[in-house]
């Protein structure tokens, strides 16, 4: 059927082509893009957390002695059960604070100032934008970055 000629013609035309895509793919994996993490600081609201209490007929919120513009506040839900309320402080009047939900309404909050060991502890909140001057803390985070390896 074949002979010994068209045996060694159809080896030697497979020889150069195998090369040939092997350095093809080299190519393409030296210009693949590639992954590696990346560590950076933060700049993030300060959190509390605080509870209701009722005091006479009327519902309350337990928060910090000394709340500042800018903090976040993480109300617990009245209900249980229910996902905490955060919201952001805007202004702290005597036993008032007006605060902003995250759908950007306003409203005020009658609340106790207390310190308890609940409500006096910094949590991570949200990242502030570029520009903002609210209370801050700092935090590293990773995160996965893709890049040319040029």
């Amino acid at each position: 059927m074949f002979s010994r000629r068209v045996l060694l013609g159809v080896l030697a035309a497979l020889i150069p082509g195998a090369a040939f895509a092997r350095t093809r793919r080299r190519r393409w994996r030296k210009h693949r893009r590639q992954r590696r993490k990346r560590h950076r600081r933060v700049r993030r609201r300060i959190r509390r957390r605080v509870t209701w209490r009722a005091l006479g007929k009327r519902r309350v919120v337990v928060a910090p002695k000394a709340p500042r513009p800018g903090w976040e506040l993480a109300v617990a839900a009245e209900q249980p059960g229910a996902p905490d309320e955060v919201v952001v402080v805007k202004e702290v009047k005597p036993d008032v604070l007006v605060v902003a939900a995250a759908d950007g309404s306003t409203r005020n909050i009658e609340y106790v100032p207390e310190d308890t060991p609940e409500n006096s502890r910094d949590l991570e909140g949200s990242v502030l934008p570029e520009g903002d001057a609210a209370p801050y803390l700092e935090s590293d985070i990773e995160e996965w970055e893709e890049y040319d390896p040029d």
